[in-house]
């Protein structure tokens, strides 16, 4: 079995804030919105973080309409979805 997972930028930039990247390095495959790459990008991704193996994706449009989210959320669930 593959475990996958979807992030925005905050479950990409907190564990390495905290030292505990190896959190995040416990999935297979970690895909990454392009949109919430360059938002963690934006706040400055920690060394340790880029060397995560990591795929980025593009984020179709989904159903996710909701104002009350960010361009980096809408783009996680989407791609989740």
């Amino acid at each position: 079995m593959t475990l996958a997972a979807v992030s925005d930028a905050g479950p990409l930039s907190h564990p390495a804030k905290i030292e505990s990247l190896e959190l995040v390095a416990t999935f297979d495959t970690l895909l990454a919105p392009e949109t919430v790459y360059a938002e963690a990008e934006a706040g400055g991704v920690p060394d340790e973080l880029a060397d995560l193996s990591h795929e980025l994706v593009e984020a179709g449009e989904g159903r996710v309409g909701t104002e009350e989210l960010d361009a980096g959320e809408r783009a996680a669930i989407a791609v989740a979805e």
